[in-house]
């Protein structure tokens, strides 16, 4: 398993505990973490079956370096939606969640170390899939394919939306956007898994 996908795998379960954790704080339901790799949700609240997909964006809403050069946020989301080379949904379009957690990195004045947690603001937005997934087909989105955890020659795999933040802020009730958390303090908190 090639380290960078390791690393991307351990904050990735961070990040999913953090949300597990704060929801757990604010609403006093109980809540579990998939086992491995599940299809479709990261996290179930465990009395009504609510399922979540939790994301986690490095770039799009904070500054950072990249070989000793500063970058800018990118402004955008990425919305996985299908794996051309299998020719099958995936992202959005496979998940039973009812809920795509979109976790981002803020730090307004700074650049942030994308290997440490602490440093910045993790900002939770709560979004409906549905409506999220409605409203990116019908947006006339750019795409962008990528590969996801994949070796070196292998096809791409993954294709998403580029959802630029200025119209999901402009268009919030049709985007499905529902609330955005401050999650940062359950970043720095010791995570116990389960």
């Amino acid at each position: 398993m090639p380290s960078s996908f390791r690393k991307d795998l351990e904050f990735g379960n961070r990040i999913e505990l953090a949300w597990m954790n704060f929801m757990g704080d604010k609403t006093l339901k109980t809540y579990e973490q998939s086992k491995g790799k599940e299809p479709g949700w990261d996290i179930v609240e465990l009395n009504d079956k609510v399922y979540f997909e939790v994301k986690w964006d490095t770039k799009s809403s904070a500054a950072w370096s990249s070989y000793g050069t500063r970058r800018d946020p990118t402004g955008n989301l990425f919305i996985e939606y299908v794996n051309p080379s299998a020719d099958k949904d995936s992202g959005i379009r496979a998940s039973i969640s009812k809920y795509w957690v979109y976790v981002v990195k803020y730090a307004p004045n700074s650049l942030v170390d994308e290997n440490s947690f602490g440093d910045y603001k993790a900002h939770a937005h709560l979004f409906n899939r549905e409506a999220l997934l409605k409203f990116c087909e019908s947006s006339n989105l750019n795409t962008r394919d990528t590969k996801r955890d994949v070796g070196k020659g292998m096809p791409v795999n993954a294709r998403g939306w580029i959802l630029p933040w200025d119209i999901v802020n402009e268009s919030k009730k049709d985007s499905g956007w529902l609330a955005v958390y401050d999650i940062s303090d359950y970043l720095s908190l010791p995570i116990l898994t389960q």
